[in-house]
């Protein structure tokens, strides 16, 4: 009887946000990293958000559409809707800061219910308009400047964000630990 296989527990589920300075967005922070959560039993989703010309809110609200099909698919999908965590290196970082700091906003409440997730992680991402400090050519492509990490707010979730190599395999290890369940 093959009823009993294909059954599972309902997986965690890593929606991932390449980088791309909202002007392309990048092939090695996508594919990689699901096929390095994949193995840990995570559902991997990677976006491919619209970039410049596009501006504020085009990818934030395809993000949002993102986190509303796992919603619908959560069942079919054997997917743990408690445990959607976003996941974003550099402008994709500035992406998923977004999303926790953003998604209540009218703009983004017209077009889709409002979705809380489970944590994010936020690779060398872009949380900082002060030039000093930010990457201002995100800002320009998107046009939207907005410091994401000091209002990140992802309910009773967490945030991690890191600037290395070595951070992240250390971020990785207590993800996948805390995650998987």
């Amino acid at each position: 009887d093959c009823k009993g296989m294909l059954r599972v527990t309902p997986r965690p589920s890593l929606v991932i946000c390449p980088g791309g300075g909202y002007r392309h967005v990048g092939k090695r922070e996508g594919e990689p990293i699901a096929l390095a959560f994949m193995p840990l039993g995570f559902n991997c989703f990677i976006l491919d958000y619209s970039v410049a010309p596009h501006r504020y809110p085009q990818a934030l609200k395809e993000l949002c559409s993102l986190v509303e099909l796992i919603h619908k698919n959560a069942e079919l999908w054997n997917i743990d809707t408690s445990r959607i965590v976003l996941c974003g290196f550099s402008a994709g970082g500035h992406l998923a800061g977004s999303y926790c700091t953003m998604r209540a906003r009218p703009e983004i409440t017209e077009d889709y219910p409002l979705r809380s997730i489970a944590g994010a992680i936020l690779g060398y991402s872009v949380v900082s308009a002060d030039p000093s400090v930010g990457h201002m050519n995100s800002f320009y492509n998107q046009q939207y400047y907005d410091d994401v990490w000091e209002r990140a707010d992802c309910g009773n979730g967490h945030r991690y964000a890191f600037n290395t190599e070595d951070n992240f395999i250390h971020v990785f290890n207590h993800f996948a630990r805390h995650y998987r369940g």
